[in-house]
């Protein structure tokens, strides 16, 4: 492979439009051809399920689900392939943000389904509004949440969201509590789902200028930079 790549560098330099070329053809088929393939796998194996399970042996039926799962699990991975290929053209749409509003919105988007996990919504956010990109703010705060439920072992716990200021930033934090509000730490799980997960709710806050930290053992932070200081 190594001796692949080498062979090709003289044919770089000497046309330099090559590597974006290259760039260029793996941009389409991470966002197009490669999403349209994994949705013709998933949906033959999905018919084959359907009409054709009955006359597998037990064999056979298991290693059709062992296919099925193993194709959502790589039609994920595509998925964020596909959305940090998109990121990397994005153009940030700003729009004021009410972080109470914020709140309330994810409390009633995602509160049962963490509640699913053992874990309940507080909030303790001002009525201070920001200037972000609304939909990529979201989206790492739907993906950060569900990774902090998805670690902790507690029966009994709560995802609090808070706010405070700086000179320069706000920050929205997510924090893990027990049910007395006391700090309950976790350690966020090392498979690729996850990984993927946190780099790509990192890069949507990149891309319009935010941050997203860990910034202590039981808490992520989300630094939205105050756009008119």
């Amino acid at each position: 492979m190594l001796g692949l790549f080498t062979s090709h560098v003289p044919l770089m330099k000497s046309n330099p439009s090559r590597p974006q070329k290259i760039l260029s053809a793996m941009h389409t088929v991470v966002s197009h051809d490669l999403p349209n393939q994994m949705v013709a796998v998933i949906s033959l194996l999905q018919l084959v399920a359907l009409e054709e399970r009955q006359n597998l042996s037990a064999e056979g039926q298991e290693l059709l689900d062992r296919l099925l799962d193993a194709s959502g699990r790589a039609n994920g991975l595509v998925t964020y392939l596909k959305e940090m290929a998109r990121l990397d053209r994005y153009r940030p749409g700003y729009e004021e943000v009410s972080l109470a509003v914020l709140g309330k919105e994810f409390e009633a988007e995602f509160g049962a389904q963490l509640a699913d996990h053992g874990i309940r919504i507080s909030r303790e956010i001002s009525e201070r509004v920001v200037m972000a990109d609304r939909k990529l703010l979201w989206n790492s705060l739907r993906d950060v949440a569900f990774e902090i439920a998805e670690a902790t072992t507690h029966c009994e716990s709560q995802i609090k969201l808070s706010d405070s200021e700086s000179s320069k930033s706000v920050e929205l934090r997510l924090e893990l509590l027990n049910g007395e509000g006391r700090p309950i730490t976790f350690s966020l799980t090392k498979d690729w789902h996850s990984v993927l997960r946190l780099e790509l709710s990192e890069l949507r806050m990149s891309v319009w200028g935010g941050e997203l930290r860990q910034t202590t053992q039981n808490a992520f932070s989300f630094i939205i930079p105050d756009r008119h200081a």
